[in-house]
């Protein structure tokens, strides 16, 4: 039995093997890194406070470039310590984004200074957390600066990251 092809059947069989290279093709080995630069405003989910200090507990979504929309969910915690000469002061960060498909990027800050010999700083400092990630951004080694801002009513946060001019994949 002879099987004959048309120029249609020949074509259909380029084509579905074209689409089944594409589809078994190994990722990019640069595959394009996210920005970690975006802004999110998220309602306040939970808090508490005391003499020194507060935390507030956030939740929203956002959109980051290169990665898309992300489901993200934070704690931030600053305060002071009055007891002692001179005052330890501090901000901390802790922020998840959740990928739409489960990859979980971690980003932490802690950043300290003693009053009254230091100011404030006006922008704190963030890092990924490998440990905490997964998904492509297990091994994503990036970091920056974050400005935290609650609104007057304390219905929401807002989060401004901005990334280093350098961010990389730590070596495997």
């Amino acid at each position: 039995m002879e099987v004959r092809y048309g120029r249609l059947g020949v074509l259909g069989c380029v084509l579905a093997i074209a689409a089944l290279a594409i589809a078994v093709a190994p990722a990019s080995p640069n595959p394009a890194r996210p920005k970690l630069e975006t802004t999110l405003t998220a309602p306040i989910t939970g808090g508490t406070a005391w003499c020194c200090g507060k935390s507030v507990e956030f939740g929203g979504s956002a959109v980051v470039p290169r990665i898309g929309r992300v489901h993200a969910t934070g704690r931030f915690l600053g305060g002071c310590s009055f007891f002692t000469a001179p005052t330890p002061c501090f901000r901390r960060l802790d922020l998840t984004l959740v990928a739409r498909n489960g990859d979980r990027v971690v980003l932490v800050g802690n950043d300290e200074w003693t009053r009254p010999s230091d100011p404030a700083p006006e922008v704190m400092t963030w890092a990924t957390d490998p440990a905490r990630s997964s998904g492509r951004f297990a091994d994503l080694a990036a970091s920056g600066t974050y400005t935290f801002h609650e609104a007057p009513d304390g219905s929401t946060v807002t989060i401004a990251l901005l990334p280093q001019a350098s961010q990389s994949k730590t070596p495997s």
